[in-house]
C-alpha cells in the first residue's frame, strides 16, 4: 500500500470546529500534522480582468499518510458529524443576497435599486456601470453616503446594507432602447466575499 503523505484541504465552519477536528486527527495518529489557517485569498479572471475574493472561514490543511486517510473515510458518518448548522450559516446565492433592479424612470435618469439581504453588504467602490449603445452617455453616478467599514483586506471602505438607491444621469435620444451593464461585489458577515457579479438590463423608453 502507498504510504506517501497526502495534503488534504478542507473548509470548516469555525475555529472551534477546526481545532476539534485537528486534535482528533493528531490524537488518533491519523494525521502527521494539521495546520489551521485563514483567510484564503483567491485570484481569478472575471469580466476581462483579474479579480480577488476572500474567504475568512477557517480552513484546515492536513498532512495524512494514505492508509490513515482511507481508514478515516471508513469511519461512520455519525462519528464525524459536524455540529448542527446555526440559523444564517448557509450562504445565499448572489442573486438572492444582492437583488438588483434597474428602471429608466425618466429619459435622462436610470434608477438602480439594491435590496441587500440581512447579514450582507456591498462595496460602494465595486459598483460600476456601462451603457450601450455608444450614442448614449452615462453621467457620474449619484451614490448615497453609505457606512464606513474597516475592512480586513481592502482597508477603509464605504459599504451599503439593506436598501440602496443609485441614480445614473443619462444622455440619449430618448427613443432608442438602452442596455445597462451593472457590476457589483459584496460580502457576507459570516466572512465570505463573493466574486464580482454582473447584471445586464434592457431599458425601454416609456411608451415604446
Amino acid at each position: 500500500m502507498n504510504t506517501q503523505p497526502l495534503l488534504v484541504l478542507t473548509a470548516l465552519p469555525d475555529a472551534a470546529t477546526a481545532e476539534a477536528v485537528a486534535r482528533r486527527l493528531v490524537d488518533e495518529e491519523r494525521a502527521a500534522c494539521v495546520s489551521i489557517g485563514a483567510p484564503v485569498r483567491s485570484l481569478y479572471h472575471c469580466c476581462g480582468k483579474i479579480e480577488t475574493a476572500f474567504i475568512r472561514a477557517r480552513r484546515s490543511f492536513v498532512t495524512v499518510p494514505l492508509p490513515a486517510l482511507l481508514a478515516m473515510f471508513a469511519v461512520t458518518s455519525s462519528a464525524w458529524a459536524a455540529p448542527a448548522s446555526q440559523p444564517g450559516d448557509d450562504l445565499l446565492p448572489p442573486e438572492d443576497a444582492f437583488r438588483t433592479t434597474a428602471t429608466l424612470v425618466a429619459p435622462n435618469r436610470i434608477e438602480i435599486r439594491y435590496d441587500t439581504a440581512p447579514g450582507y453588504y456591498l462595496y460602494r467602490d465595486r459598483l460600476t456601470y456601462v451603457l450601450e449603445p455608444a450614442t448614449a452617455k452615462l453621467g457620474k453616478p449619484n451614490l448615497p453616503a453609505g457606512k464606513v467599514k474597516k475592512d480586513e483586506f481592502f482597508g477603509r471602505q464605504i459599504v451599503y446594507r439593506n436598501k440602496t438607491v443609485v441614480n445614473l444621469p443619462v444622455k440619449s435620444d430618448g427613443a432608442t432602447p438602452l442596455t445597462l451593464t451593472a457590476d457589483l461585489q459584496g460580502c457576507a458577515d459570516l466572512g465570505v466575499c463573493y466574486p464580482p457579479v454582473r447584471r445586464t438590463f434592457t431599458l425601454t423608453p416609456s411608451g415604446r
